[in-house]
């Protein structure tokens, strides 16, 4: 078997998400209009037909 006491340990320890984790992405209003983060902002890419976003970021 694949199985062993404490396999479930590690998800057991990860702390639950702060609750603004992701408020980034929906405020974009708030980049300056020439910075290149800002070219289609997230919000506005959920309301369109575009099937791809593209995030890009520093790894971590």
């Amino acid at each position: 078997s694949l199985r062993f006491n404490s396999m479930n340990m590690r998800h057991y320890t990860i702390s639950d998400t702060h609750r603004k984790t992701f408020d980034w992405i929906f405020q974009s209003h708030l980049l300056p209009d020439n910075d290149s983060r800002s070219k289609i902002k997230f919000p506005d890419w959920l309301r369109s037909d575009n099937n791809i976003y593209w995030i890009t970021s520093k790894p971590s």
